[in-house]
């Protein structure tokens, strides 16, 4: 069936199931208007005045709207502009509906469940694409509300649209609910001659949203043993423990340390002993003798400022989920003694550690806890030791002892990473058998000067598969605000400007990185005072499209050979790797940045405290995108007014193939509306996120699958070969 034959038979459809739609003629192109097709036509204006000449391209359905359309046109003019048409284009010779006879027109959303969406222009002069642009209908014209099964609004016509899309979605039964175009006219009109006219229906978009896998993690394999890492601590020679022994995140630490990356020094506390530290809830002696023998080797300590990170390390990558705690060892004394201002935001970042792991193993604390006690006293000018005591003061009310030595606050930031991690794991469905080791790592300082930051490069772009790195970076910041999201980072040309050099090493080093793993590598970073450091690194998640071209062009460059090129694409289909395309000549209301592909359609969402989002399709516009399986859970798609590619939601996101819009220019949330740009968006509203271009666009638009641009024929010829052996396999 052509896409053609596909829009028509669901016109026809909606004529059999007893709707009312538009007289019409399909003309294929290059047809002689000869006496009989004359005659045809003659037959469909059954003497009306005026005509609509609308076109459609023979081959290619996505170019429709770009043809030629010429609405209400006198009979013989009409006949006229059909036959020069038909030169190139198929044409459909539709009966004309008066616009200066409408009542109202646009579209209705309807869900299997009855409810859904009506967006329309009210009064004469108005066609259906006029909603789709902003600012073409007044808002005192404009009729944009909501409904479920049993609403009814007092106004006859608003109700008569409702019903009868009610009633036909339900006789249509599409699982993902149904968008009708229609118009309410002054005069009968159509085939059935009735005031309501149906153009179209058409399905509603599916994002592409994956379901939520299992995740399968190792058998933990026991070890006692604390593993060292850093410069002069690891041979390359060494068989180095897996992800059953260390967790994915120190496995990977473990073999970039072995190859020489100037990898920040520590050590990681295996599974079996972190298991062993949550059956006690507490650190064991023999354990805290061990640290203790550590942190007083030159090559733990190495630096000015020895203080350390406590990060998990789950047995599989888990972004976003587990809490880490910062700048460990920062004390009183230490702020007295050194006297940076920046050490202040440093001790802000080492409180909200602490206090983020106890709120998740705690029932005791919130989050209005943690705003209340890390937003008082943040300015820089506050006296440090006021400041601390002060915090201090406040967690202690609350059941949260920082120590003051070095040592002692190690270990309690180790029991609560461990103990929220338990919390964590306990909560969530499947993750029984989930299991995580510790690092304990020195910290680098991507805020102690103007030649510092910190950033993510993914070594191959993660939603279309080209082979250049993509570098987000921030300057005077770390690692939490890159991947929280909480700041917009910049690219590499701001790297550029602190060292020349820094940008060159770090495409060298993320390269032979992803060469050692044998596949595209997601990398954090930091530059402290000119000096370049790599703090982790995962397989990146990229889109179906972007696995296929990476698996291809890993497997050409000779990097990995052909049966790892075939375990890298997984279940992979064809229909995967199809192009979601817009069909509509809409202008968009608001242009952001690209961060997980795909189209999604639902009604404006906000986050507000204490309210559930509602259910059905929404996009949820944030702020920033902090937070993140909870949230996508329920939505269709995101827009984050700020933040990177980067940020750990995203990353997310783009693994469940559920399409995010960040970096709204100009726009700002205010109560139940947002200003994208120049345009204000009510909570309600329905719109179409476009994930491959980054555009925003009013209303429920028409989308088509077509095959991805760029994707050639050599790379879909291979791809289609070893998905037969794979399926011989």
């Amino acid at each position: 069936m052509s896409r053609i034959a596909g829009k028509r038979e669901r016109v026809e459809q909606l004529s059999r199931l007893g709707f009312n739609v538009p007289k019409m003629l399909r003309i294929p192109a290059g047809t002689v208007l000869d006496a009989t097709w004359l005659a045809r036509m003659e037959q469909v204006r059954n003497g009306d005045p005026l005509m609509t000449v609308r076109s459609y391209h023979p081959m290619d359905e996505i170019r429709y709207t770009q043809g030629p359309f010429y609405p209400e046109r006198p009979a013989g003019e009409a006949i006229s502009l059909a036959r020069a048409t038909l030169r190139e284009w198929n044409v459909l010779w539709q009966e004309a509906i008066p616009v200066e006879k409408t009542v109202l027109c646009g579209d209705i959303l309807v869900l299997q469940d009855g409810s859904g969406w009506i967006e329309a222009a009210r009064g004469p002069g108005f066609r259906v694409r006029d909603i789709h642009e902003a600012g073409k209908v007044p808002d005192h014209l404009r009729v944009a509300l909501s409904f479920t099964d049993d609403t009814h609004t007092g106004d006859p016509d608003i109700d008569l649209v409702i019903q009868t899309a009610r009633e036909a979605a339900k006789r249509i039964r599409h699982p993902n609910g149904v968008v009708f175009e229609f118009n309410v006219q002054e005069n009968p009109v159509g085939i059935k001659r009735e005031r309501l006219l149906f153009w179209e229906w058409r399905p509603v978009v599916s994002s592409r949203k994956k379901a939520i896998g299992k995740y399968e993690f190792p058998a933990v394999i026991e070890d006692s043993r604390i593993w060292c890492f850093g410069k002069g601590t690891l041979s390359a020679l060494v068989e180095l423990p897996g992800p059953g022994t260390v967790g994915s995140k120190g496995s990977n630490l473990l073999l970039m340390s072995s190859i020489g990356v100037p990898v920040p020094s520590g050590f990681v506390i295996p599974i079996s002993i972190c298991q062993s530290i949550a059956a006690a809830q507490k650190v064991p002696e023999t354990v805290r003798t061990q640290i203790a023998e550590l942190l007083k080797k030159e090559v733990i300590r190495n630096g000015d400022l020895p203080l350390f990170s406590v990060r998990s390390s789950p047995s599989v990558s888990l972004p976003g989920l587990l809490k880490t705690v910062i700048n460990v060892g920062l004390n009183g004394e230490l702020l007295r003694e050194i006297a940076q201002t920046w050490l202040l935001e440093a001790r802000r970042m080492l409180i909200e550690g602490f206090l983020s792991s106890f709120t998740a193993a705690s029932s005791s604390l919130t989050e209005g806890d943690v705003r209340e006690i890390i937003e008082p006293e943040r300015e820089e000018t506050a006296d440090p030791i006021e400041w601390l005591n002060k915090a201090k003061g406040l967690l202690a009310e609350r059941g949260v002892i920082i120590p003051n030595s070095m040592d002692e606050q190690l270990i309690s930031a180790l029991l609560g990473v461990v103990q929220s991690a338990q919390a964590i794991f306990a909560q969530r469905e499947g993750f029984d058998k989930a299991s995580m080791a510790v690092i304990v790592q020195r910290m680098v300082f991507g805020i102690a000067d103007n030649r510092s930051g910190t950033g993510v490069i993914f070594t191959r772009n993660p939603n279309t598969g080209d082979s250049n790195p993509i570098v987000e970076f921030l300057p005077q910041a770390q690692g939490p605000e890159i991947v929280s999201g909480q700041r917009t980072p910049v690219g590499l040309s701001d790297l550029r400007v602190i060292d020349p050099q820094i940008p060159i090493e770090l495409i060298r080093w993320a390269k032979e990185i992803e060469r050692r793993f044998g596949d595209m590598q997601e990398i954090e970073f930091t530059v402290d005072s000119g000096q370049l450091w790599f703090l982790q690194t995962r397989s990146g998640t990229r889109s179906d499209v972007a696995a296929v071209r990476i698996a291809y062009t890993l497997f050409q460059e000779g990097v990995i050979d052909e049966r790892t090129a075939r375990r890298l694409l997984g279940d992979i289909e064809l229909s995967d790797v199809m192009q979601q395309c817009i069909i509509s000549s809409a202008r968009p209301i608001a242009q952001g940045v690209s961060a997980s592909l795909g189209v999604a359609i639902g009604k404006a969402a906000f986050l507000k405290p204490g309210k559930p989002l509602e259910t059905g399709p929404i996009i949820l516009i944030i702020d920033h995108f902090a937070k993140g399986l909870e949230l996508l859970e329920k939505v269709t798609g995101i827009i984050a007014l700020h933040g990177g590619t980067t940020s750990h939601g995203v990353v997310l996101a783009r693994s469940l193939g559920i399409p995010v819009i960040v970096r709204v220019p100009d726009s700002s949330i205010h109560n139940n509306c947002v200003n994208l740009g120049h345009h204000m968006l009510s909570e309600g509203e329905l719109i179409t996120i476009d994930g491959f271009s980054g555009q925003i666009f009013m209303g429920a638009l028409q989308v088509e699958e077509r095959p991805v641009p760029g994707l050639n024929t050599e790379i879909l010829q291979w791809w289609g070969t070893e998905r037969g052996e794979r399926g011989q396999a």
